[in-house]
């Protein structure tokens, strides 16, 4: 180093050394001798101590008060104030400890105390701040405090001992922003409500999180950094996770009021349980990360029209219970692992890019609902042991992949819709939609070379269907169920197949497609499903329509593959019921051959159809019109065999219309325009 430079250093360390040796040894005591302002002499009976305390003692008597009119400071390992009796404060002035002693059994009444790095609160009393700091390495004390607006924690460990206490007033804020709270035989008091803030890196949660009075939580600890819960936490008011990721580490989140909008993230494990209880929307999302992510038990009651909304990967280990609310996927999966609550009333929102997973040894208790007004979602996938079944209790539409692993998607009475670019993969014998009165939608397209597959069937038979549109048909949407028996009525009435040759089911059949329908349709069994010594080289697949099982021509059912069955019908113009009968089979159903003989003129019409026919000689002629559906739009009694009717009010469609007496039963076809 150059010469020059060094005796300038020198001469400023013999300076500094001079200086502090002069300031220790004109260290004084002052003590106060009435009650008054720090500033006033008469206070202290004559010099006023400094508001820069680097050495100095301060002494406060017991029945003295002194009051600080302004900001106090002490900055020397020497400096102390000793309050024996009572220092108070004015409003918007600090006592800051920066290195010194705070000492003493008496009362502190202070706007803001502000401990530095290496301060010591040795004080023994009572002590009363609005706000309080602390950076201090370890601030140990035990005084009974009572902090009535915020506890600020930026370094180290602020650590209640034996004899202590520390309360928070209502409303107050406790804000971790690099120090921590601890207690060493001491006791917190945090039973009003208050609020924890985290402004810092990585760290712990501490006793800051375990008053019964806690109300908001906000982690905001920067992107990457982790907060980890060191016990169950239970948030009363709101929950914002600002940023960096919560870390629930086997403790449970108890969630009774909101969650705030945010960027922060939850990491969980199996172990923990989270429940979200409360009577209000959520206003942000619980944002679920890694694909490990998961929870024991996952708990939603926040009243029926209220919702919470998730992303991420949420995996259920235990059990999922929507006692009521809404659960709102967004961009979500949801893994259901464990089992799903009988008792759930409420709803699940999903979204175009939301996916839902059942995964379970056997068949859940409870039933998975939709909100009806977004029931549509990516990818669902059954995967139930034991030949079990996922119930779905309300329409869904999936425009992904419906998968099977295992098990069955049993949808009731509802409707199970698959989009327009939507596939199934995995089906079979064991692993199929379970129809119910409901029904398996799948658009399909005019023209297709290949048939659309239907893998549903009943809970105890595979019964799965096929369907295609000839070339020149309107495409749409064919949906297609299964029901156990086959049915007098079409899927009502007496059981035909308790005492008939036939299959024992029922497809009942219907679209969207309005005007210019031709299908060709396929049914499969197997021979597990036939019944009363049915014979499948002489059946047929018939037709409910207009009121009655119709017949059609003889033949040997086809072998599929697997030993399944199948039999079809083409060029379908209306849809209903479907069944499989041999030519034994005793069904009251009417003769189709003669339809012929019967002419509806003009047709189409607009306005008036005339019968014209066979019937002229038969006297008086029931008369039904039915939709395409097989409903009754209308009956009437027609006189003779050459009427004409009105069918001004009907809708423009396709109608059946069908005449009988004691005599024959015949059906026709005509088209209102």
């Amino acid at each position: 180093m150059n010469k020059k430079l060094r005796l300038p250093i020198k001469f400023g360390i013999l300076v500094a050394a001079i200086l502090l040796m002069n300031v220790v040894a004109r260290a004084a005591t002052f003590t106060a001798v009435a009650s008054g302002n720090w500033s006033n002499t008469l206070t202290w009976g004559g010099t006023v101590p400094s508001l820069t305390n680097v050495a100095d003692q301060i002494i406060i008597p017991i029945g003295i008060t002194v009051t600080q009119d302004y900001d106090v400071a002490l900055s020397g390992a020497t400096a102390q104030i000793t309050v024996l009796g009572t220092l108070t404060a004015m409003p918007n002035t600090i006592l800051y400890v920066i290195t010194g002693i705070i000492s003493g059994s008496g009362i502190i009444n202070s706007d803001s105390l502000d401990f530095g790095t290496s301060a010591s609160f040795l004080f023994t009393g009572s002590v009363s701040a609005n706000t309080w700091i602390s950076s201090a390495l370890s601030l140990q004390t035990a005084a009974t405090m009572i902090v009535n607006q915020s506890i600020t924690l930026l370094a180290g460990t602020f650590s209640v001992q034996t004899g202590g206490m520390l309360t928070l007033a209502g409303n107050s804020n406790i804000v971790i922003a690099g120090g921590t709270l601890a207690t060493n035989g001491g006791s917190l008091a945090l039973t009003s409500n208050y609020n924890v803030t985290y402004n810092t890196g990585t760290t712990l949660a501490g006793l800051e999180l375990t008053g019964s009075g806690l109300h908001d939580v906000n982690v905001h600890i920067g992107a990457g950094n982790t907060l980890t819960l060191i016990n169950n936490l239970t948030v009363n008011g709101t929950l914002t996770l600002s940023s960096g990721s919560l870390i629930l580490a086997a403790h449970d989140l108890n969630i009774k009021g909101d969650v705030g909008i945010g960027a922060g993230t939850i990491t969980s494990t199996s172990a923990s349980n989270i429940s979200i209880i409360g009577s209000n929307n959520l206003a942000g999302t619980l944002i679920f990360v890694g694909s490990a992510s998961g929870v024991n038990n996952f708990t939603l009651a926040i009243g029926n029209a209220n919702q919470a909304t998730i992303s991420g990967i949420l995996t259920v280990h235990g059990i999922f219970m929507l006692t009521n609310g809404i659960l709102n996927l967004s961009s979500a999966t949801l893994n259901i692992n464990g089992d799903i609550a009988a008792s759930n009333t409420g709803t699940i929102a999903p979204s175009v890019n939301s996916n839902i997973a059942v995964n379970t040894l056997t068949s859940p208790v409870g039933a998975l609902s939709f909100a009806a007004a977004t029931n549509t979602l990516n990818n669902f996938t059954a995967n139930i042991g034991g030949s079990g079944s996922v119930m779905i209790a309300s329409s869904l539409t999936i425009n992904g992949i419906l998968t099977f692993t295992s098990g069955h998607i049993d949808i009731s009475n509802n409707i199970l819709t698959m989009g327009s670019t939507a596939t199934i993969s995995g089906a079979s014998s064991s692993s199929y939609v379970i129809t119910g009165t409901g029904a398996l939608a799948i658009p399909v397209g005019a023209g297709v070379v290949a048939v659309t597959a239907y893998p549903i069937g009943t809970a105890t038979a595979y019964l799965p269907a096929t369907a295609s549109l000839f070339t020149g048909t309107t495409s749409g949407t064919i949906r297609i169920g299964v029901l156990p028996h086959a049915y007098a009525n079409g899927t009502t009435g007496t059981i035909i197949s308790a005492t008939q040759h036939s299959v024992d089911a029922t497809w009942d059949v219907n679209s969207n497609i309005v005007t210019n329908l031709n299908l060709n349709l396929q049914v499969l069994w197997s021979a597990a499903s036939e019944v009363n010594g049915f014979v499948r080289g002489s059946s047929y697949l018939a037709h409910y329509t207009a009121g009655a099982w119709d017949t059609a021509a003889v033949n040997a059912a086809g072998v599929l593959t697997g030993s399944m069955y199948v039999q079809s019908r083409t060029h379908l113009t209306s849809l209903s019921p479907f069944a499989v009968f041999d030519n034994s089979t005793t069904t009251g159903v009417m003769d189709i051959s003669n339809m012929a003989m019967v002419e509806i003129y003009p047709n189409p019409s607009a306005e008036n159809i005339s019968i014209i026919g066979i019937l002229a000689a038969d006297g008086v002629v029931n008369m039904e019109i039915r939709n395409i559906n097989g409903e009754l739009m209308r009956s009437e009694v027609l006189a003779n065999a050459s009427n004409k009717v009105s069918i001004k009010d009907l809708p423009t469609g396709n109608y059946f219309i069908q005449l009988h007496n004691n005599k024959t039963n015949t059906v026709k076809k005509f088209i209102k325009i």
